[in-house]
């Protein structure tokens, strides 16, 4: 995948704005195509007819794409090439449910902050590995089974530094 490829991204919007945008090859939807089912079935058959290949999306929006895929009510993406998630919680579950609406995807997981942006990223392997070129990771104030709070050192930001900030995530 690289720019020359299509790509597919849903984005917030409000009621002003448009609800469907390209730039170049990307293709920007509106998530109030999430909220009605004909919007829905809409924006599959525009990917489809635009022969997206490859997005980039919360996994929760993906889940949709299954959900209506079950009942009938939307077809594959044969199109699709890759999907990178972001933004939530990646359930494991998911990836193989996902993988009957694209069929010839390829799938990674990216786990990141807004204020520091990627801190793991998913191999083609589906190994999470971190990320040590901008910042420390460090697992503190672990339980009895190693899980604890991700706390996170920036490594290349200097406007605002972020030294020991625990993240609210856990790891």
């Amino acid at each position: 995948i690289n720019a020359a490829n299509k790509g597919l991204i849903f984005f917030p919007t409000s009621d002003q704005i448009s609800k469907l945008a390209t730039n170049g090859n990307t293709l920007f939807l509106s998530k109030s195509f999430l909220l009605k089912e004909s919007d829905f079935i809409s924006a599959n058959r525009i990917i489809n007819n635009r022969k997206i290949e490859y997005a980039v999306s919360q996994p929760s929006v993906v889940m949709l794409f299954y959900f209506y895929y079950k009942q009938g009510k939307i077809s594959q993406i044969p199109s699709m090439k890759y999907i990178e998630f972001n933004g939530e919680y990646l359930e494991p579950s998911l990836l193989e449910k996902v993988k009957e609406v694209f069929p010839n995807a390829i799938f990674s997981n990216q786990y990141g902050l807004q204020e520091l942006q990627t801190v793991a990223f998913t191999c083609p392997e589906g190994h999470m590995h971190l990320m040590s070129n901008n910042c420390y990771t460090e697992i503190v104030n672990k339980d009895e089974n190693g899980i604890g709070d991700i706390c996170i050192t920036t490594l290349k930001n200097s406007v605002m530094p972020y030294v020991r900030f625990i993240t609210g995530d856990k790891g």
